[in-house]
């Protein structure tokens, strides 16, 4: 006998007529099995402007109870993080950062050139580019290479005092930099970068001291002289590399590593390694200046416009030539109805958002 349908009881229900019969009952009998339905596709829109990416970046940032980013460049001192848009994009001259931090100013890092032993002698003071450029030039003569280091300026004074009495130095004298050092190194630190500074001074004091031929300011000098000085050169880049004064030859020292200061009387010769300046915000800026032609064109600017400055410092140091184009620029801006009595007459429109005709007060 061949096996029943499974609506077979439902057929001959129907056919004998029975309609008291519950359906519900027969349906309880029968297996049906469905046929696996195929996933439906889901479509993922697609750009071609490429704006979605901007999306993508903040989709996280929707998430309920979802934390922001933590801005962790906010609990250091000196971090090289940054939450500006405008960096974070690649767009440069962001109208609300500077290119760069003021304490990477290789102008303000100052160092000496340190012979530790009987006789000790220093040179210097230079900023760290050029420093360490010499540094190198020793390390290549037979007579003095390992066996002079780079100083920071403070330390001089306290590591002259340790080099006449290594077994009782001064502690007073020690700098408060290298004091803070040792103290957190006796509460678990590593070294410092000064401690280690103190360490090397110490190793070099002891070679030289084993040595037959001392050293002295004079032979310092005068290799740095015979090795460091080109006749009719000039003088390029922070660390005062010696180049003639051809295009070729400024081609063939600095080559396409190069970046040039956008101020024509740039005191540095207008040309710069970008080994040298890689931490001034070359990137971030379309018309790139030196720091201290950057002072000097902020300090004109506030003198310009008669705004209390901190650069007096700096106009000090100018040339005849430099004070007397700046005192004309200023005088021939500041001419009655000129164009800076137009530039504080919409200056003071837009702080104050009224019409500057019916303004009496002067802005100064």
């Amino acid at each position: 006998m061949s096996p029943q349908s499974p609506i077979t009881p439902l057929v001959d229900l129907i056919v004998d007529g029975k309609d008291g019969v519950s359906i519900a009952a027969v349906r309880e009998q029968s297996t049906v099995v469905a046929p696996p339905s195929k996933p439906s596709l889901i479509l993922v829109p697609r750009t071609n402007h490429g704006k979605h990416d901007h999306w993508v970046r903040f989709v996280r940032m929707f998430t309920v109870d979802q934390l922001t980013v933590p801005m962790v460049q906010c609990l250091q001192g000196r971090s090289h993080g940054s939450s500006c848009q405008f960096e974070s994009h690649g767009v440069p001259d962001c109208p609300f950062h500077e290119p760069h931090c003021s304490y990477v100013d290789p102008v303000l890092d100052q160092c000496h050139l340190m012979y530790p032993g009987k006789q000790p002698c220093t040179v210097g003071p230079y900023n760290r580019t050029h420093g360490q450029r010499l540094t190198a030039m020793y390390e290549q003569q037979d007579l003095t290479k390992g066996r002079m280091m780079l100083v920071d300026d403070d330390l001089v004074p306290y590591f002259l005092d340790l080099n006449t009495s290594p077994t009782r130095p001064d502690l007073g004298s020690m700098p408060p930099r290298l004091l803070r050092e040792h103290t957190e190194f006796l509460a678990g630190y590593d070294r410092g970068p000064l401690m280690k500074q103190e360490v090397e001074f110490e190793r070099l004091f002891v070679k030289n001291k084993t040595l037959k031929h001392d050293l002295t300011s004079e032979m310092l000098q005068g290799i740095q002289r015979r090795n460091d000085s080109l006749k009719g050169s000039v003088r390029l880049c922070y660390c005062r590399t010696a180049v003639l004064p051809k295009i070729s030859e400024i081609n063939k020292e600095l080559g396409s590593s190069s970046v040039c200061c956008s101020y024509r009387k740039c005191e540095f010769g207008g040309f710069f390694h970008k080994r040298c300046v890689k931490k001034l915000g070359i990137d971030k800026v379309s018309r790139w200046y030196c720091t201290t032609c950057e002072k000097k064109l902020k300090m004109w600017a506030y003198k310009a416009l008669n705004i209390p400055h901190q650069f007096e410092d700096v106009y000090k140091d100018f040339t005849d030539e430099e004070k007397g184009f700046a005192n004309n620029l200023i005088a021939q801006m500041m001419q009655p109805g000129g164009v800076m009595d137009q530039f504080k007459l919409r200056l003071r429109e837009l702080f104050t958002g009224e019409d500057g005709e019916d303004l009496d007060e002067d802005v100064d």
